[in-house]
């Protein structure tokens, strides 16, 4: 296997249904992982997240205010003060930083 192919085996793997979550992002269907700050918190109680999706997936690179809608809650991409708005990136994936202005229940 080159190194080609060990990339695609990986994306093909890490984004399988099983393995990631459906996500709307700019009104387009994709697979993403969500990645939280803390996994307790994952976007239930969170006002902050992370998630990684496909470089092939997005039209353009991930742009302050993209619109990204996880099981009915709205989600903006944000400019993180210390990371930009794409903390990181190789050949296969974006991990991008969501926020939103949506009430979220309080943690009791």
């Amino acid at each position: 296997m080159d190194v080609a192919e060990t990339k695609q085996f990986a994306e093909n793997l890490w984004f399988n249904e099983e393995e990631s979550t459906m996500i709307n992002y700019n009104g387009k269907e994709i697979r993403a992982h969500i990645i939280a700050n803390s996994p307790f918190l994952a976007g239930k109680y969170s006002t902050k997240m992370h998630v990684a999706v496909r470089k092939r997936d997005l039209e353009t690179a991930p742009k302050v205010k993209d619109l990204v809608i996880i099981d009915g809650q709205r989600w903006k991409v944000h400019f993180d003060k210390i990371q930009g708005n794409i903390v990181a990136h190789d050949d296969i994936e974006y991990i991008i930083p969501l926020k939103t202005d949506q009430r979220v229940p309080k943690f009791r």
